[in-house]
């Protein structure tokens, strides 16, 4: 059974979130040999110890998708990490279904999985997000302290707002702010207001008033997801948060 959530009385599909990882394995042969203990692969689908299960295909390399890699990356990966990407035989695209902060921890996992089994790095392809292998692995060690928000959320800007791209694979909505023209202020304020929506426990509502002595002040006004189309990766289901300063002189 697809996972449901109900938000605002409305009953939505858990989005499906893909993780390309890829690496120089020479075939499938050396990529079971390299697996954890207790994990398996068979027939497109992939098992941790605990018995989670993700389907797991194989893409064959291409020329454009290094720089695609090289271009998303929040951390510039290590030398080694970058010669594998350039070079890489394998995309494994492994794909479950998020929609919760358990779930995204848990395709975290796997894909911790299969970077400890030769992968190179990891490109979220729901968020345009990408991350080393080391960086990855960082974030999973931490993702009860933040590791998970980070592995998957990004941010995009237009001339005039900034925007998060991924709260889906966490089961939240996205968030727009309007651009100041001090770029760390700005992502500051989008990140505290998602990290608070995310893991506060608090519920926010359309037209609550958020901010702090720190940050800005924002009413908080839902919205229907628009920046993508419904059934692209990117889409949220979940809808997205305007933030509107109240104080134009304080933004």
């Amino acid at each position: 059974m697809t996972p449901m959530r109900t938000i605002d009385g409305r009953e939505i599909t858990a989005p499906e979130v893909t993780l390309r990882i890829p690496g120089c394995w020479s075939g499938p042969e050396e990529f079971l040999k390299r697996l954890p203990s207790g994990c398996r692969f068979s027939e497109d689908r992939f098992t941790l110890s605990d018995g989670t299960e993700f389907d797991l295909t194989a893409l064959e390399a291409d020329d454009k998708f290094p720089g695609v890699f090289a271009s998303s990356c929040l951390k510039l990966p290590t030398e080694e990490e970058r010669r594998q990407i350039e070079n890489y035989r394998l995309n494994l695209c492994l794909t479950g279904r998020c929609g919760s902060i358990e779930a995204a921890r848990q395709l975290m996992a796997a894909g911790a999985a299969i970077l400890a089994a030769g992968g190179a790095g990891v490109f979220v392809d729901n968020s345009a997000v990408a991350h080393g292998a080391t960086d990855w692995l960082a974030l999973h060690d931490g993702a009860d302290n933040g590791g998970v928000y980070w592995a998957f959320v990004g941010t995009a800007r237009s001339e005039d707002k900034l925007y998060s791209v991924g709260m889906q694979i966490l089961g939240f909505r996205d968030a727009i702010v309007p651009r100041t023209g001090n770029e760390d202020y700005d992502y500051r304020a989008l990140h505290s207001f998602l990290g608070y929506a995310a893991f506060s426990g608090e519920s926010i509502h359309d037209g609550d008033v958020v901010g702090d002595a720190v940050l800005p002040t924002f009413r908080a006004q839902q919205q229907p997801h628009d920046r993508f189309p419904k059934g692209a990766p990117m889409f949220n289901p979940y809808g997205q948060w305007r933030l509107v300063p109240l104080d134009a002189q304080q933004n």
